[in-house]
Parts: structure tokens; C-alpha cells; sequence
């Protein structure tokens, strides 16, 4: 929706380590439809 906004997520460090670890083993698999919905995924976490 225009306009619609979400509180900032915060995240613990075991949580980004988390988020990170997962990152490195998804470009790892090298597929590229999971690549890309897991990309738009975090970009919705981070949209600027």
C-alpha cells in the first residue's frame, strides 16, 4: 500500500549471524530463482 510503513526490525547478533550464515549458503547453491526471492526478501527488511 502507498505509504505504508513498517517499525524498524531489530535484529540480536545471534539473529544477524543467523541471517548472514544463511546468506552465504543461499549464493552458495547457486540457484537462481532461490537466489533472487531470497535477495527481495532481505531488500524488504533494507528498502533504501
Amino acid at each position: 500500500m502507498e505509504g505504508y510503513k513498517i517499525p524498524p526490525v531489530m535484529f540480536t547478533e545471534s539473529q544477524a549471524n543467523a541471517l548472514i550464515l544463511a546468506e552465504k549458503l543461499v549464493l552458495k547453491s547457486k540457484d537462481s530463482s532461490f537466489i533472487k526471492d531470497y535477495t527481495e526478501a532481505i531488500e524488504k527488511l533494507n528498502p533504501f
